[in-house]
């Protein structure tokens, strides 16, 4: 997975933390959504013919970063708030997306 590449590149050699494995994961969620805002700045023109096809574009590359969230989000202590900027950042990015 290329998504996963970007944040395992970031650690060879170490031994990754929950918490680095958390912040490198906030830092892939904070590249995906700005991909996400470019492609819907520059693209929604040329592709308004396409919008189911950017949707799908979108629920895509929202899906394989998933799967490094999950993997970050199940090595985290059950009962620490460490991960709450990570939903913040989500829930900002998908409120404002809605609209």
């Amino acid at each position: 997975m290329l998504i996963f590449n970007f944040c395992a590149s970031e650690n060879v050699g170490r031994l990754v933390t929950p918490a680095k494995k958390l912040e490198d994961t906030i830092r892939l969620s904070e590249l995906v959504i700005e991909v996400l805002q470019q492609n819907e700045e520059h693209h929604a023109e040329a592709f308004a013919w396409w919008s189911d096809l950017m949707v799908e574009h979108a629920e895509t590359f929202l899906c394989f970063y998933s799967a490094d969230m999950d993997a970050a989000l199940e090595i985290q202590p059950p009962d620490s708030w460490d991960s709450f900027p990570l939903f913040q950042l989500l829930n900002d990015f998908l409120r404002a997306d809605c609209e």
